[in-house]
């Protein structure tokens, strides 16, 4: 069954979530989640509108 995935995102149209996602899956089981989530939050603030 192929899954369709929206590459459009109305509120971060720039953010190349495929890249990101999976880099901070990684990091998480490497660093913690706390520690991820943080910097996750950073990332995404620069990247709002």
């Amino acid at each position: 069954m192929a899954i369709a995935i929206k590459t459009e995102r109305l509120s971060y149209p720039k953010l190349p979530i495929t890249e990101i996602i999976p880099e901070y899956l990684n990091r998480s089981k490497n660093l913690g989640r706390n520690v991820t989530m943080k910097t996750f939050r950073a990332l995404i603030g620069k990247f709002k509108s």
